[in-house]
């Protein structure tokens, strides 16, 4: 009994570390998004190069949260998660 509840722990351990990761990836996928979007000086094909890495990381962490978090993947969903660590970064930052 206790080597499953001692097994449970470490799950849940490992779900928050894996949801942690996720979301810092959606923060970084947001910072880069603005900053592409603020700073106009930076070439085409630098930026189609960036924004396809992006994709590829934001498809990849979008299975993991959706298939093994089981949270949402929505536009509204990653807004939320994103805003959440905005807040937790920056406690006196509004939400955009």
């Amino acid at each position: 009994m206790d080597n499953i509840k001692e097994t449970k722990k470490e799950l849940l351990k490992l779900r928050r570390e894996l949801r942690s990761l996720s979301d810092a990836i959606l923060f970084y996928l947001d910072k880069v998004d603005e900053i592409f979007m603020s700073d106009k000086t930076i070439p085409d094909d630098v930026g189609k190069k960036v924004a396809r890495l992006s994709n590829e990381l934001d498809f990849a962490n979008d299975s993991v949260r959706h298939f093994a978090l089981h949270l949402g993947i929505s536009k509204k969903d990653k807004e939320k998660a994103v805003a959440k660590i905005r807040k937790s970064v920056n406690p006196e930052q509004k939400e955009r």
